[in-house]
């Protein structure tokens, strides 16, 4: 799924595009898909309509993978099973204001 992903990036530009259908249905873990879209830097990454279970905390480096942004277009939700936060942003910003 990952490298379809890729292939995908390569046509939309800043944005991670991925066919999540196999995670969005609350119950399988969707961590690891998402923190390899994190992971790649890409900038954007969007959630179609679903629901987002998630095992551990999503991980966002700013100094490691840049600008960031999760969308949940089509309301996608996020479950947290595990021990919380699900999203935890580390590092600095040195443009604008948080």
């Amino acid at each position: 799924m990952l490298l379809r992903a890729l292939a995908l990036l390569s046509t939309v530009g800043s944005c991670f595009a991925l066919d999540l259908s196999s995670v969005a249905d609350g119950k399988a873990d969707a961590t690891p898909l998402l923190q390899q879209a994190i992971d790649a830097g890409t900038g954007a990454i969007i959630l179609p309509k679903g629901s987002y279970r998630l095992t551990q905390t999503l991980v966002i480096n700013l100094d490691t993978v840049g600008h960031t942004s999760i969308s949940g277009h089509g309301a996608a939700k996020l479950i947290m099973a595990g021990a919380g936060p699900a999203l935890k942003f580390v590092g600095t910003h040195t443009e604008g204001s948080a």
